[in-house]
């Protein structure tokens, strides 16, 4: 009984608590119980548990929760390879936003801009032509 791991050890008082044990494992674990009260207290334990668990309510299996599982995490290991600084499900948003703030900042550009051309120079373009015709002759 000494070469038993402790893991071991929990594996085959779980299994004979089950009564899914094989029968050389079980003479093992019958004579552990019989020498080692520890032994005894956990599979007391084990019992008590498995009592607890059984009386339990079973909840119907969910056929979708496993497609949906799965697309979620498919979808966070895409987001994650994502180099925008927001997720890809908000670029119509962004694009939007962007798309009004530079109609908005250019139709005041356009709206404020100075002429290339004064309309007083203009004025004197008129005049001077017409003046230095006159002195000419």
């Amino acid at each position: 009984m000494s070469t038993l791991s402790p893991r071991k050890r929990s594996e085959l008082l779980s299994q004979y608590a089950d009564g899914m044990i094989a029968d050389k494992d079980r003479t093992i674990v019958e004579e552990l119980l019989a020498s080692d009260p520890s032994a005894k207290q956990e599979l007391s334990e084990l019992l008590r548990l498995k009592s607890l668990l059984g009386g339990a309510r079973r909840l119907e299996p969910n056929i979708g929760f496993w497609t949906r599982l799965s697309m979620r995490l498919e979808d966070e290991r895409q987001e994650a390879q994502n180099l925008l600084p927001f997720p890809k499900r908000y670029i119509p948003h962004v694009a939007t936003t962007v798309t009004l703030v530079v109609a908005v900042f250019g139709f005041f550009a356009i709206s404020n801009r100075m002429p290339i051309i004064r309309p007083s120079a203009l004025c004197e373009r008129r005049q001077r032509p017409s003046s230095s015709v006159l002195a000419v002759r």
